[in-house]
Formats: C-alpha cells, structure tokens, sequence
C-alpha cells in the first residue's frame, strides 16, 4: 500500500509538481484503494474473533493479530509515510541547495 502512493508521487514529481502539492494530490487519489482494502481484510479477519465453536482460543488471537496489523499498517500508509516524505524530500531539496 505504501509504494501505491510513492510510486504515484513520483509520478507528480517527474510532472514537476512542488512537495506539497504532489502530496496533496497523491493522497486522495490513493485513500479508496488504501481502505478498501483495509477494510475487506479486517472484516475477513472479523469472523476469527467473533466465532465460537472448536479451536476458537487459537482463532481469536490470530484474528486480533491480523486486525491490529491491519489497523496499524493503515495509518502508517495514511498519515506517516507522507508526513516521513514531505519532511525527507525537504532534507534533500536542501542537500542539492548546499551541494550547487
């Protein structure tokens, strides 16, 4: 999910959109995918935690685990990895900026 939205920033890049305005184009563009996906794995998982009958202890942890990491990975790809981006692309603008 991560290299969905950098690889489509880029893509903006080479279009030669300024930081921001790749990020806040990209982002949109990427949320559907990112949490459509989300979703239909957390509610494949759902029924692991909520299910009843034998072997349920060694089903719900697992499902827990699956929902969690799911959950997580969501809002490192949605709110981290741009916010990791706009602040590492301008550590290197700055490095060209000393290098000329």
């Amino acid at each position: 999910m991560r290299a969905e939205i950098i690889s489509y920033i880029y893509l903006l890049q080479k279009m030669g959109l300024l930081d921001r305005l790749r990020l806040m184009e990209a982002c949109p563009i990427r949320l559907r995918p990112v949490l459509m996906t989300s979703v239909a794995t957390i509610a494949a998982a759902a029924p692991l935690v909520v299910g009843e009958g034998l072997g349920h202890e060694a089903r719900t942890p697992m499902g827990l685990t699956i929902i969690g990491g799911t959950l997580v990975s969501t809002v490192l790809t949605l709110f981290v990895v741009p916010a990791l981006y706009l602040v590492l692309s301008r550590v290197e603008g700055s490095r060209e900026k000393i290098e000329i």
